[in-house]
């Protein structure tokens, strides 16, 4: 996985947390909300790449919950 934008890195910790847990989770939901307060997040670059990842329900989840 290539890492260039702040959604790069949030799929990333997305698709680590189906083998690591909810820790990687909380910290693709915090670079989300850091990313969305500072008005530099494209929620949907964030989805496509979530559905290349096949982690799209998550990053759905993510989303919803800020």
């Amino acid at each position: 996985v290539t890492i260039l934008t702040p959604e790069d890195l949030a799929v990333l910790y997305i698709v680590s947390s189906l083998d690591r847990g909810v820790k990687d989770l909380v910290k693709a939901k915090d670079i989300v909300a850091y990313s969305k307060a500072r008005g530099d997040f494209n929620e949907e670059y964030f989805l496509r790449k979530s559905e290349e990842n096949k982690v799209k329900h998550l990053a759905l989840t993510l989303l919803s919950s800020n």
